[in-house]
């Protein structure tokens, strides 16, 4: 078992014993390897950690996407600002009409 989860005997040895608790992730390839029951999060008085679906990934990176956008968007205007521009997304003044006198 332990070679099939990437870890020493020893490892193993030692969750067995109760010297040390797996990790999270060794917790995550143990319960997959007894058929992912989360019996072995119950061992250890935990619960599985549910994993997103797609879609919940798919929102969370096109709200991070946006975040750094507009992240993005304010440290340009801050370094504008830096630099000396007094507002640098404002719009250039107009010049002003001439009358037809």
């Amino acid at each position: 078992m332990a070679h099939a989860i990437n870890v020493s005997p020893a490892a193993v040895s030692s969750w067995e014993t109760g010297k040390v608790k797996p990790g999270t992730a060794n917790m995550t390839a143990l319960d997959a390897f007894y058929g992912g029951t989360g019996a072995v999060f119950a061992i250890y008085g935990l619960t599985p950690l549910a994993q997103p679906t797609n879609a919940e990934l798919m929102a969370k990176i096109e709200a991070l996407t946006a975040l750094c956008q507009s992240t993005g968007a304010v440290v340009e205007h801050l370094a504008a600002l830096a630099r000396g521009q007094a507002n640098p997304t404002a719009r250039p003044a107009r010049a002003p009409l001439k009358s037809k006198s």
